[in-house]
């Protein structure tokens, strides 16, 4: 139906619908939510944006992640465990595995390179003023 005989016709397309933009509310974490929901968040936003959060002045967008079985204290509470990184939720520690920041890096590496400890804590992205000037003028709309 798109050739006919030696030219390409148009097909008008359907009363199709397209999703919104992504709006940096729809990527950024929130600690306080159950762990299963921030996973679900981390896995929808991969591969062409990234869920966001910050830690200290920096912006942390976070590629993959895990739910582990270690209940949950202070949401956004971070913690060094076996070398590797987790983040409290409202109900149990994420594992962290895979962040960007000025480059990627495993979580160990992150916090080796950003000088983690245990205790420090990830908040939510909207408060840096860095994504606040941006909001208007990127991807990110509020």
């Amino acid at each position: 139906e798109l050739m006919a005989g030696d030219r390409i016709r148009p097909v008008p397309q359907a009363n199709g619908r397209s999703y919104p933009r992504v709006r940096i509310r729809d990527i950024c974490i929130h600690w306080e939510e159950p762990a299963a929901q921030i996973e679900a968040l981390i896995r929808a936003s991969n591969p062409f944006l990234f869920a966001v959060t910050s830690y200290q002045s920096y912006l942390v967008e976070i590629g993959e992640a895990e739910v582990s079985d270690i209940p949950a204290t202070l949401p956004g509470a971070i913690r060094l465990i076996d070398g590797e990184l987790y983040a409290s939720s409202a109900d149990y520690f994420l594992r962290l595995m895979v962040l960007f920041c000025n480059g990627c890096f495993s979580g160990k590496r992150f916090a080796t390179m950003f000088g983690v400890k245990n205790g420090d804590c990830f908040i939510d992205a909207k408060v840096l003023p860095l994504v606040q000037k941006n909001l208007k003028n990127t991807r990110w709309e509020e």
